[in-house]
This record gives C-alpha cells, sequence and structure tokens, in this order.
C-alpha cells in the first residue's frame, strides 16, 4: 500500500541531559576533616555535609555503569587542602578531587582495566616504578597491576600463584621503619572459603592462607596498624585473624595456621562488610574507657558492633530496610555511616550506643530499677496466694511518678529509684469490701488550676475520684452502669462547650472524660463542681457502635447494622452474660418511661463491641473510636451546644456517621494518635500488629479512608500505642509500643529501629509507658511480686541534625515506574509512582536542577508484590492510579485534590481469601496468580474502564465509578487468552476504546471494547465494594461471554515486556512500539476507523515497520514514545 503521509520514520534512541537515581549505597567514604561524607550508589556519588545532612553535591562518575568503592588517599600522598579520593566501580577507575574551600568535587582522571577492579590504591613514591604518580590496582582474578595515571597505561602486572576468582580483595601499606622500607601486601578472598596473604612487589606465591570460613569471602578489612584482618563471609560470620607475626619478616613458604582470635556469630543472613575501630565509651578521648571494637555489616538489615578483645556483641543496630551493604566510620568513631539496600544512608552517634535488650537476671540488675510493694510485707509468714498483695494496674504521672493500685484496694503514688536515693511511697488510698482499682487516668482539675483528678475504675461499674497528691478519701464516686469501665479518656472541650456545660448544669466544668464500657457503649461524662465545692457526675451522651445484636428501639436510628461482626477480644466477655436475655422482645407501645428501661435492659444483656480507643478531632467535631473488633468509627462530637443536656443510661445511643470494618483485621485497635505532619490523618495500632494511616475527608461529607496499612515491626505482635514526636532535625517520628511474645518492644518507626526490647512477661502483666518525647521514656511493669522500670538517661545527639542522609526508597526490585502527566510536573520536575516486591507503593518527583528525587508518599495495601501502574484523570483534575500486584490484587488511588500528590485508597478488587483450614486448593484460590499490567482509560464523565492483565491468560475488564454519592466498581467481562498477559494499552478512537494486548509468544491482540460492551451490558455484574463482600471471581467469569480478538499481529519471536501506543486523531493513524525478550525494539503503525456498525477496523502497514534488532545484550524490559 502507498505510503501514509502522516507517518514518519521514528527515531530510535535519545540523549541523557540529566543522570538521577536511585540504587542500593555501594560505596562510602569520609573526608579527612570527618565533615562531609562521600556516597556511592548507581553510576553516581553524592557529598553530604555530616553536621546538618545537607547534600552538597552530586557527581556522575560512571554513566551507565555504578560505583563499587571509595578509597580516600591518605595525607603523605594528597595536599592538605584537598581529599583526593580513588573511586572504582566494575572495570572503571576514577581519581576524584573535593576542594575544601568551595566545596566542589571533581575527576581529575579516569581510565578503565581489563577485569573488575575489587581494591585500589596510590602507590608512595619508594614504590613507583616511575616518577609519575602510580595507582595500584587489585582485580577480580587474583592479579595486582600498577598503572600510570599521566599516560594511562599499565605499566607492570603480578599473578598471583593462586589462580582464582575473587570477591574482595584488600590492600595494606606498611609503613618503613628505621631500618625497613615500604612494603605492600594483599589479601585477597577466595570463593574457596579462603583468605590468601600475598606481596606481588616481592612474590606472586602467598605469604599465608587464613582457613576457617566455610562459604565464600564477601569483604577484608585492615586494622589500622595491619595486625589484625577482619574477614565476612556467606556463612553468615566475621573472623579476625593476628596477622602481625607474618608482617615483621619475610615468610618464604606459606603458612597455613595462621590463629583466629575471634568468630563473630550472630547474623541471621550474610555479612557485607567490616571495620576496625576504638569505642570511646565516657565521651573522653583520654578516657581509660576506650575498647577496640569490630564492626559488621549484614543482608540481615543489622549492624553489630562487637568487643574487639571478648567478641561481646555490644549493640546493634537496627533502622534500614534493606540488607546493609557498606559502612564506614570517622576518624575519632563517633559518628558511624551505613548504605544500605533500600538506597537509605544513616548516621549513627556513637556515644548513645548501648544493648537495649534486657532478657536475664543480670541484665534486670543492671539495667533496671526495682521496688517492692509495701502491703506485701504486711503478712510476711504467710505463703497464701489470698494472703499476698500484688499489682493491678500501673499508670504514669506526666512528672514521671508512677500510680499503683493493689488487689488489697489500696492505691499509691511513687516516685522511683532514679538515682541511688530509695523510691518514696505515698498511700493514697485504702478501699475495703474487697472493691478492687483496675483503671487510673490522670486529669487536670479545669476548676482549681494547680490541682489534678485521679479517675480510678473499680471493677463493680464504679468510678471513683481522688485527688493525686494527698492522702484522703475519694472526692467523687460514681456509677456508670451494670459494666465494668475497659478505659477511661480526658474528652478536651472548647471553651464555648464549656459554657454551655456550665450554663446548663450552673456550676465549673472540672473536667470531661469519656468511659468506655466493657461491651457497651462508649460514654460521655462531665464532672461538675457546685457553688458549695462539691462535685457531681453528669452523662452526657453514649456512643455505640454498631452490632449484630441491635439496641432494642423502635428508632432505627439508635444503632447501624455491621455485618460478619465476631468479637474476638478474651476481655471483652464478661461473667454476667446471660444468652437467654439477648433475646427479649419490645412491648407494641411502651410508654417513655418502659423504653428507656429496655433500652437500659438490653444494653446490659447485649453483646457488644469494646471501645479500646479514642481520638477527639477538634478540626471536625468528631471522635475516632477504635473497637475490639478491629473497626474504626466515626462520631459527631460535641452535639450542638443547645443540645447538651443530662441523660440517662440507654436513653440516646449515637451510632457512628461512617465506620471502616476490619482495619486491623478482626484484632482490638488499641490506639489511635494524630500527627502534625499530616494533620487531617489518624494514626492507629492495633493487636494485628500493623500499624495503619487513616484520611479524615470532609467533602461532600464526614468520612474515613485508609490510605496505607503496614506491619511495625517483624518482631512486634501487638501495637498497644503509637505517639509522634520531633526530631532533632524537627522531622516528626512515630514511636510505636508493643510486644512480641514475654518481650515488650518500643520501636522507633521512622528510624526503623528498636528503641528497648524487655523480657516482662508479655501484655497480660500491669505495664504502663511513658512517651513524652524523643530520647524520653519509661516501662514499668509487675513481674515476681516487684515492680520493675525502665527509664534510660538518652544523651543528646549534637553531632548532626539528620540521622538519614539519603531517605530510603524500595528494598527490594522495583517492577514499574509511571510517569504522572496530570500533576505540577514541569521542565525543572517530574513526578512519577513506582511499584516494587516489597509491596510498597511510592510517590515522588524529580528535581532536575539538583539532580535529586524527593519521596512523598509511601502506601503499603498490598499484601504480596506490587507489580504495574496506570493514571487517568478525574472531572476535577484529580490523579485516578490503579496499580495491580501479586495474589490478583488490584487497588484504585485518588488524589485528595488535584495537584496535592496525596493519594487516598477508595477501591479495591480482590479475589476471595482462603478459607482457614481448608488445606485443599480452590479453583478460586488465587496464592499464584498475579496481575501483570493494568490499564485505566476515561469513557464517560465519572466513568473508567480498568483492565488488570493476569498471569493466567485472563485479562479482568471493570467499570470505575466516582459518583457524588460514592464510589462503585463493577465487573465487566473476562478476555481469555492462550497465554499469559504481559503488557497492555488502551486508546479511545472516536469516543470507542480500543485494548492492546501482549504474551509472552511475541503477540499483540487487538479487542472492540464497544463489541465488549455490547455483548455484557445483559449479563453485567455488579460489585460495589464499599458496602458488600465481593463474589467469587469463578462465578463471574463463568457468566462472561466469550469475545474475540479483531486482530492479531506477531511483532516478536519471544515475550513483549513493553508495549506504548500514540494515536493521531485527525489522521486516524496508532503507533504502536514494544520490545521483547528477543532484544528487538518494533515500531508498527496501523489505521484505525469505525465501520457502519460502529465496531472498530484495525488494518496494519506492514511495509512500514521499523525493527531495531539487537538493542541490548539481553531482552528490552522498557519502551516509550516520547510524543514528539
Amino acid at each position: 500500500m502507498d505510503s501514509d503521509p502522516a507517518w514518519q520514520q521514528p527515531s530510535i534512541g535519545a540523549t541523557f541531559e540529566h543522570n538521577v537515581a536511585f540504587a542500593p549505597v555501594s560505596a562510602l567514604c569520609f573526608s579527612h576533616d570527618d565533615a562531609v561524607v562521600f556516597v556511592g550508589y548507581g553510576p553516581n556519588i553524592e557529598v553530604y555535609d555530616v553536621l546538618s545532612g545537607v547534600r552538597i553535591q552530586s557527581l556522575c562518575a560512571f554513566p551507565g555503569g555504578r560505583v563499587h568503592g571509595l578509597r580516600l588517599v591518605s595525607y603523605d600522598l594528597s595536599p592538605p587542602s584537598e581529599n583526593r579520593v580513588l573511586a572504582f566501580g566494575q572495570k572503571n577507575l576514577a581519581m576524584l578531587q573535593y576542594d575544601v574551600a568551595s566545596r566542589k568535587l571533581g575527576i581529575k582522571y579516569k581510565f578503565s582495566v581489563e577485569d573488575w577492579i575489587w581494591d585500589c590504591t596510590v602507590l608512595p613514591a619508594s614504590l613507583r616504578p616511575v616518577e609519575n604518580e602510580c595507582v595500584c590496582v587489585g582485580t577480580a582474578h587474583n592479579v595486582v597491576e600498577i598503572w600510570n595515571t599521566v599516560s594511562k597505561k599499565r605499566l607492570q602486572q603480578f599473578k598471583c600463584t593462586e589462580k582464582c576468582m575473587l570477591y574482595s580483595l584488600a590492600f595494606f601499606h606498611l609503613r618503613p621503619t628505621s631500618t625497613g622500607q615500604h612494603r605492600l601486601i594483599v589479601a585477597s578472598g577466595t570463593v574457596f572459603n579462603q583468605v590468601v596473604l600475598w606481596e606481588p612487589l616481592v612474590s606472586v606465591a602467598p605469604m599465608a592462607r587464613l582457613i576457617g570460613h566455610d562459604g565464600v569471602i564477601w569483604n577484608v578489612r585492615w586494622s589500622t596498624d595491619g595486625s589484625r584482618i577482619c574477614s565476612v563471609s556467606d556463612d553468615r560470620s566475621a573472623r579476625v585473624w593476628a596477622v602481625d607475626h607474618l608482617l615483621k619478616q619475610h615468610v618464604s613458604e606459606t603458612v597455613t595456621d595462621v590463629p583466629c582470635v575471634l568468630e563473630l556469630f550472630g547474623h541471621s543472613a550474610r555479612v557485607w562488610d567490616a571495620l576496625f575501630a576504638t569505642l570511646d565509651e565516657d565521651d573522653n578521648e583520654n578516657s581509660s574507657s576506650r575498647r577496640n571494637v569490630v564492626v559488621t555489616a549484614s543482608e540481615d538489615k543489622t549492624c553489630a558492633i562487637w568487643d574487639a578483645s571478648t567478641g561481646e556483641r555490644i549493640a546493634s543496630l537496627e533502622g534500614h530496610k534493606g540488607g546493609v551493604w557498606k559502612i564506614a566510620c570517622d576518624s575519632n568513631f563517633r559518628v558511624l555511616v551505613s548504605g544500605a539496600g533500600d538506597c537509605s544512608v544513616r548516621l549513627w552517634n556513637t556515644s548513645t550506643l548501648r544493648s537495649a535488650r534486657i532478657e536475664s537476671p543480670a541484665d534486670y540488675e543492671r539495667m533496671l530499677s526495682s521496688y517492692t510493694i509495701p502491703s506485701s510485707s504486711e503478712s510476711p509468714q504467710s505463703k497464701l496466694k489470698k494472703d499476698l498483695d500484688f499489682v493491678r494496674s500501673v499508670t504514669y504521672h506526666p512528672s514521671r511518678d508512677v500510680f499503683l493500685t493493689t488487689n488489697k484496694g489500696l492505691l499509691y503514688r511513687v516516685a522511683p529509684s532514679r538515682t541511688e536515693k530509695p523510691a518514696t511511697w505515698t498511700q493514697l488510698a485504702r478501699l475495703d469490701g474487697g472493691v478492687v482499682i483496675e483503671t487510673i487516668l490522670v486529669a487536670a482539675d479545669l476548676s482549681r488550676p494547680g490541682t489534678e483528678f485521679l479517675f480510678c475504675a473499680d471493677l463493680r461499674g464504679g468510678v471513683r475520684v481522688f485527688n493525686s497528691q494527698r492522702s484522703e478519701t475519694e472526692a467523687l464516686k460514681w456509677t456508670i452502669g451494670q459494666r465494668k469501665a475497659a478505659a477511661l479518656w480526658i474528652a478536651p472541650v472548647a471553651s464555648v462547650v464549656v459554657a454551655s456545660i456550665e450554663s446548663t448544669f450552673g456550676g465549673a466544668l472540672a473536667q470531661s472524660l469519656f468511659v468506655a464500657l466493657l461491651d457497651g457503649p462508649l460514654q460521655w461524662w462531665a464532672i461538675i463542681r457546685n457553688s458549695e465545692q462539691q462535685l457531681a457526675a453528669r452523662l452526657l451522651g453514649e456512643y455505640l457502635p454498631p452490632t449484630t445484636s441491635p439496641v432494642v428501639s423502635d428508632d432505627s436510628s439508635d444503632s447501624m447494622s455491621m455485618e460478619e461482626h465476631d468479637d474476638s477480644d478474651s476481655e471483652s466477655s464478661s461473667s454476667s452474660d446471660d444468652e437467654s436475655s439477648r433475646s427479649s422482645k419490645p412491648r407494641q407501645k411502651p410508654n417513655k418511661k418502659a423504653e428507656a428501661k429496655k433500652k437500659a435492659t438490653s444494653l446490659a444483656s447485649g453483646r457488644f463491641p469494646t471501645i479500646w480507643s479514642v481520638l477527639v478531632r477538634s478540626s471536625e467535631n468528631a471522635i475516632v473510636c477504635g473497637d475490639s473488633n478491629g473497626n474504626i468509627h466515626l462520631f459527631s462530637w460535641p452535639p450542638a451546644l443547645g443540645a447538651i443536656q443530662e441523660c440517662k443510661f440507654g436513653d440516646r445511643l449515637e451510632a457512628p456517621i461512617h465506620s471502616l470494618r476490619h482495619v486491623h483485621a478482626r484484632e482490638r485497635v488499641s490506639t489511635l494518635c494524630s500527627s502534625s505532619a499530616m494533620p487531617d490523618s489518624v494514626l492507629s495500632g492495633g493487636r494485628d500488629g500493623h500499624y495503619s494511616i487513616l484520611r479524615v475527608s470532609k467533602t461532600p461529607n464526614l468520612r474515613l479512608a485508609v490510605v496505607s496499612s503496614s506491619k511495625v515491626h517483624r518482631n512486634m505482635e501487638f501495637v498497644e500505642k503509637l505517639v509522634t514526636a520531633s526530631k532533632a532535625s524537627g522531622e516528626e517520628t512515630v514511636l510505636a509500643f508493643g510486644f512480641y511474645g514475654t518481650r515488650a518492644i518500643l520501636f522507633d518507626i521512622a528510624e526503623q529501629r528498636v528503641l528497648f526490647s524487655i523480657n516482662c512477661g508479655g501484655f497480660k502483666r500491669p505495664f504502663d509507658v511513658s512517651l513524652s518525647q524523643l530520647g524520653s521514656y519509661a516501662f514499668a511493669f509487675q513481674k515476681d511480686a516487684m515492680v520493675y522500670e525502665y527509664a534510660p538517661v538518652e544523651k543528646s545527639n549534637e553531632i548532626f541534625l539528620k540521622s538519614t542522609l539519603h531517605d530510603p526508597y524500595h528494598w527490594r526490585e522495583t517492577n514499574s515506574i509511571q510517569l504522572l502527566p496530570f500533576t505540577s510536573s514541569t521542565a525543572e520536575s517530574l513526578s512519577f509512582v513506582t511499584t516494587s516486591e516489597d509491596t510498597a507503593i511510592s510517590f515522588g518527583d524529580i528535581d532536575f536542577n539538583s539532580s535529586e528525587i524527593r519521596m512523598k508518599q509511601k502506601i503499603l495495601s498490598h499484601d504480596s508484590a506490587t507489580r504495574c501502574s496506570d493514571v487517568s484523570q478525574c472531572e476535577g483534575g484529580e490523579v485516578l492510579l490503579v496499580v495491580g500486584g501479586g495474589r490478583l490484587q488490584l487497588r484504585i488511588f485518588k488524589e485528595s485534590h488535584a495537584g496535592s500528590h496525596s493519594f487516598v485508597h477508595v477501591a479495591s478488587a480482590d479475589p476471595p481469601p482462603r478459607r482457614s483450614g481448608n488445606k485443599k486448593k480452590r479453583k478460586d484460590d488465587y496464592d499464584e496468580c498475579r496481575i501483570m499490567s493494568v490499564a485505566v482509560k476515561k469513557v464517560a464523565t465519572h466513568a473508567f474502564v480498568v483492565a488488570a492483565a493476569r498471569s493466567d491468560a485472563i485479562i479482568d475488564v471493570w467499570i470505575y465509578k466516582d459518583v457524588p454519592e460514592g464510589v462503585h466498581v463493577e465487573f465487566l467481562v473476562a478476555l481469555r487468552h492462550q497465554h499469559a498477559v504481559l503488557s497492555l494499552a488502551s486508546v479511545l478512537v472516536q469516543g470507542s476504546l480500543l485494548l492492546i494486548s501482549a504474551c509472552p509468544d511475541g503477540s499483540l491482540h487487538f479487542w472492540d471494547f464497544n463489541k465488549i460492551l455490547r455483548s455484557t451490558l445483559s449479563a453485567q455484574a455488579s460489585m460495589i465494594f464499599a458496602s458488600m463482600s465481593a463474589p467469587s471471581f469463578v462465578t463471574l467469569h463463568a457468566n462472561s461471554p466469550q469475545i474475540d480478538p479483531i486482530l492479531i499481529t506477531k511483532p516478536h519471536q519471544a515475550g513483549i515486556n513493553a508495549l506504548d501506543i500514540d494515536f493521531d486523531a485527525d489522521s486516524s493513524l496508532l503507533t504502536v512500539v514494544s520490545s521483547g525478550d528477543d532484544q528487538d525494539l518494533c515500531v508498527q503503525p496501523f489505521s484505525v476507523r469505525l465501520d457502519t456498525t460502529s465496531a472498530l477496523v484495525v488494518t496494519e502497514h506492514r511495509d512500514e515497520n521499523v525493527r531495531q534488532e539487537n538493542l541490548a545484550n539481553s531482552c528490552v524490559p522498557g519502551a516509550q514514545i516520547d510524543g514528539s
């Protein structure tokens, strides 16, 4: 056919003007004055100021390559005003020059060698074969070469007689003594689990073999004086060898009995790097407490510090999400820097390092303070359990004093012994009649500034009020109903609400609080002080979470049904529950008094989720509550000013305005908190061990939406408390306190490190934790009739402001990158979203002026890997993002508002979960299936077509509707292939949607979506995820009609990995670019038109295809049309 005038021969390839990379950190090095640190990752080398954490410069040293190592040239070989650094990676070597005055990094010279470089060093003048500067290079086949840096030619080559592959090599310069001369010693780490020492300028035969490892040697490090060598291996160990006797004389025969002075086991994965250092434990350089240490970095995401004399593990540094690849330290070992596979660089202040893991009785004596309850010694002769007293509850005061209640009804205030002085005990009350206090709340007396209340809830459904300072009888006692209190919280109210309450009850508001009842509602109480200074409690409202046992009422608005509630908390079942009383029926026409009585009776006998966490959202006039079933509810609070009045039990039960089901599975939502960095968000933690971020939206109605949810720490089963705190740099972090078995753990989520881990006996013992601010925390618990407290005195960090220089990114393989063309991307910046094998979805932008990638948001919404994404634009300009991943999980996100770069999860399309206990595979069990590619296209106002290509040779097609009434996702059809579907693309042609799919056999399939719509409208299956669970995928697919593609073409001989299209509406010309496993890039033109029946007709222009063969040495994973 004739050539189409609109078709122009495409240009394949481009010149890149910017080099911005995110890659694992592969090299680290400090400057001579320890003021800056050089970081190598990917092809780039970045310079960071240690004190401020500011990035000074980024330099692309090896375009298209990778930096593997950085070596600081010593003072005697480098001018004092300059820091010269040898950089090497693969077969490339470069001398970098950093000027201290101008703070500029440049390349002085660069050349390549014939083999991979494992180490390099500048030779001293006495060892050079010429007058010019020479560099000695050690390569991967145990060969040492000397290069002239002026002529860039190799001068000498030394091949060790131990011919084998190396994974590591390290040079050591032996300085001359009064009678000696310079010597160059090489330590080679072989694939045969040995370290070979040899002296290339003297002999190519090995002088010694260090034998003992059970795996390949990944790295070798010399001590400063050369007397020790540390080798790290695939066998998860580090070994220290004494080699000083070998360097004192020339060895004529190979020595094989080199002593291993330390074997360091403790890492749970391969060890990648190590270094020698001297730790000053008293922050005094002249102190005698300085001790030699070995630092190791491992694939288990930790760094460990070991005593070089005893092998004791001094500290474990946790914080990276990927394996730690490289470490370096300054000259005084005050700062340790680590780089990891998650692309992050972290600084560690060694003066604050200490072990925070308390396990044995010896650790208790050394690190914990303890005190005995005075009442436990009242009957010292009795060994009966009933005669012994023990702690029932532990509560911290803001001043760090501790309030204790005992089984004998005693209430104490304790000033713990955090110094050498003994603890001070003050008995505040003694309750007779077997009354036991189990819950305490400390709150200020608003009517008397300077005084405080102790609200104490007992096991009989009563609340007592005491003064927190002096011993006296209770100031107030009232009954909260037939259930006991589960928890108490302060209910802060605005001044206008205070005035309304005081006007209603004719007294001063002393305090406002929430009381949660076990298996009952959340109550709002006001404590009023009258003119005679007497206190009275007034019930202002009750807030009831949804349940399967609704409250008996003629008004259906009193309760909201929620499906499949299963209260799994053992504490939420009361011994007074009577199953037969739950089915009581109301009378036909009860009077108001009888109805109120029946509500109270039903409330007492029914089984309701227990509220375990409350957060007041003053900006939205609401409270957020988490219950024992993992649900989170949003209640309107406080009521209108004119509606505040006293009520009776069960008289006015408020239902939530919105509820999210099973945010924390079916486990208790134990904590809620706000974040100053995210003012429109709520942070939640639960006994499923997860930490969730929820967004509170005000339009069109007040709603909650889950942004992300992730496991806090692999060793944290329960999350009991979340607190936000500010770091020295002003950034916010989140501290999570929880339990793993018998251990209590405090975890810094931002820093990803454990602050303490204490074997306290588990969460069922009385405990409390005080988390007032970062670096200031305390934990008290009862164990073995003793009360223990861990309250470390944290040293201030005065060395650096930012502990993270390079933010973490994905710590496993990145599967896809999607540009966000609808956002505020400019010529200076570009927004993007990536998916990864680490299950995360990351949002960020690239600043081309500073060559910096800034991370904006990370969402953890998938249980398995996230593999693909696509975007479209909503009516209001917001970006709609669709992400697919493993286990056929499909998630849809939307910007909170246009240009915000803040995404909220709005819909899901997941297969049904596997039934627990059913070991047989079901035909709708998709654990082994994954979504390979997704495509989303806007087809009408508020309507989008979403296609998901699956690894089991099916394309699921959905309609997503985002209307003011809510979000709807409707399943349309399943398109069947003979092979797995690898890539998708879609385009609108004259209002009709054309879908293109790519397969592993190198074929492209074209689908007419109009035909699909006409065939499936009558058999359409609707799925509304906002209000009902998803039906089985098998049922949907069984009802789907068989649809055939309108065109099949085969541009490749193997799988098509990438697919992109461009459509010219004026000429109806469709350009398709694809790349595959056959190493080819293919560009195909097609003509697309509608026939008389409104069906799409696609015609291929075969004679105008453009093919670039053998474009790469392996498969071509990506290709894109630039739009020009």
